[in-house]
């Protein structure tokens, strides 16, 4: 009936939020909010050394991202759930994928960048100078500041551009560790995002054995700017 509003039942199945680089578990409330009455347990993970734990000051690494996760995995859920990573958060999940899938259920990512050489890294850190940022874009700055503590925004910027050099020197996921992945993945990208291709995203796709590929219409990189009521449709159907 033209119309009608349909009601979704509230799915069991529990779906936990991963940030993206420079992000923290703030920056994905407005998307919990969002699911919170599609399903029935929507948990946010912080990943060490951003927001809250900003203070904490080992280096980023695979390892120590893909712990944290597998850590929150263990503990938070009953069943393995639904992992939706952003940008850099789907690169953790798609890690833990490989190392524990007994913990995952599904993995959606949006906007997650797979391909990582030294001229890769070289362009995404060339955007992370703390004094460029401050001096250029000063609201960035400020913003930066307000997710991750006055005295620590400066520290999130030069650790996330030494782990993403650590990426493009050979520490990243290969095409041979996405083909060892046995769980049902889906890689979404916004078609106006500028840090991720589509060609890169149909390479990573074709690899995983049991992958799917979105093209989110009117959509660029950064979450702010995603149509949440969009973003909650593919969660939904996967």
């Amino acid at each position: 009936m033209s119309g009608q509003i349909v009601q979704r039942s509230i799915t069991e199945v529990p779906i936990l939020l991963v940030h993206g680089a420079l992000g923290c578990a703030s920056t994905m409330r407005p998307l919990q909010d969002n699911l919170s009455n599609v399903f029935l347990q929507v948990e946010v993970l912080e990943l060490p050394g951003h927001g809250l734990r900003a203070a904490e000051s080992q280096p980023y690494s695979r390892s120590l991202f893909r712990q944290s996760l597998v850590e929150a995995l263990e503990y938070m859920f009953n069943a393995p759930p639904i992992i939706f990573g952003f940008s850099m958060g789907g690169y953790v999940a798609l890690d833990v994928a490989l190392h524990r899938p007994e913990l995952v259920g599904r993995i959606i990512t949006l906007g997650t960048k797979l391909l990582w050489t030294p001229e890769v890294a070289g362009k995404e850190t060339a955007m992370l100078d703390p004094l460029k940022i401050a001096a250029k874009v000063p609201q960035f700055a400020e913003r930066l500041a307000r997710l991750h503590g006055e005295k620590h925004w400066q520290d999130v910027l030069q650790r996330t551009a030494a782990f993403m050099h650590s990426l493009g020197s050979g520490d990243s996921i290969s095409n041979s560790d996405l083909e060892a992945i046995q769980v049902s993945v889906s890689l979404a990208l916004g078609d106006r995002d500028n840090m991720v291709t589509l060609d890169e995203t149909v390479e990573a796709y074709k690899a995983l054995p049991n992958g799917a590929l979105a093209v989110l219409p009117h959509t660029p990189h950064p979450l702010e700017k995603v149509d949440l009521n969009r973003l909650r449709e593919l969660l939904i159907e996967g």
